[in-house]
């Protein structure tokens, strides 16, 4: 996909051939944004030196008895020892989204995923034992490497890994976007990972995206009422976004290197209380993932 500006027009070109014309484009294309590549070539993520290998567990009675009690309350992320961390979320798709899913003509049904459990291990290559290009690996070796990466870890936890469909199982590279200067406003623009990829480690990516869209909707609402240009009202936006957009992809990567690299200072271990308290206070854990 490329595009083209002309006399305030834009002309989006797709693989298959296909032109749309528009005002406005919005880059929400993702952590590889092609519309990114092109208007800010100078952004593109960096890698973190960190992986995690993911893999799935169906949701049945025996692997729910297996995991933590915390995870009925939402995700959970588990500190080790070692200079790892495993995150791990209940998937079960509730009545209202399937009839959400309806309600846009999408076949339910046919979109329907068993429900499961999510382990993600992360940590750096060499203690992953994974050394090329992750996804490269096969999914029986990625299944060795969360079991070894597990070896000496709760026996739950290790039960789990072995019940991981290894079919399932993929390997990421984290990656975390940087800061930059401000750019010229143009009737191109960019949300969500496009611009601020981060790790997952403050769970907040996807809130960071929502709220991407919430205000530049309401922005782009306020100049199809004639309340301003369409080129100010996308610079607001863009203003904005900066701020608290930047802050959290560097709030997100600190908070990985605190988990993974283990710095043993009071900061890590004030870091490690607090999390240990938020498990213990599901209030306070939700409120911290809707930051």
């Amino acid at each position: 996909m490329r595009y083209e500006e002309s006399n305030g027009r834009i002309a989006a070109y797709f693989e298959d051939g296909s032109v749309v014309e528009a005002s406005i484009l919005i880059g929400a294309d993702g952590v590889n944004s092609l519309v990114r590549k092109q208007l800010l070539p100078h952004a593109q993520p960096i890698d973190t030196g960190v992986i995690a290998v993911a893999g799935k567990v169906p949701l049945t009675d025996g692997s729910l008895a297996l995991a933590p009690h915390q995870l009925l309350d939402g995700p959970a992320l588990i500190v080790p020892p070692q200079q790892a961390s495993l995150f791990m979320a209940i998937w079960k798709r509730s009545r209202s989204s399937s009839e959400i899913l309806r309600r846009l003509g999408i076949d339910a049904d046919a979109a329907e995923e068993d429900d499961y459990l999510i382990l993600g291990l992360a940590g750096r290559s060499e203690y992953l034992g994974l050394h090329g290009d992750p996804n490269a690996v096969a999914g029986a070796e990625l299944k060795q490497i969360l079991r070894r990466g597990m070896q000496n870890w709760h026996p739950d936890l290790r039960k789990l890994a072995e019940m991981a469909d290894e079919n399932e199982m993929m390997a990421n590279p984290l990656r975390t976007s940087r800061r930059i200067a401000a750019w010229p406003t143009a009737h191109i623009t960019l949300l969500g990972d496009a611009i601020h990829s981060m790790t997952p480690f403050r769970g907040i990516g996807a809130n960071i995206a929502l709220r991407d869209a919430a205000l530049l909707c309401t922005k782009l609402a306020e100049a199809a009422r004639g309340r301003e240009p369409a080129l100010k009202a996308v610079h607001e936006y863009e203003e904005a976004m900066r701020v608290y957009a930047f802050e959290a992809f560097e709030a997100s990567l600190q908070s990985m290197e605190q988990v993974i690299t283990r710095k043993q200072n009071p900061q890590f271990k004030l870091s490690r209380t607090a999390m240990r308290v938020l498990n213990r206070v599901p209030v306070l854990k939700r409120r911290l993932m809707a930051a």
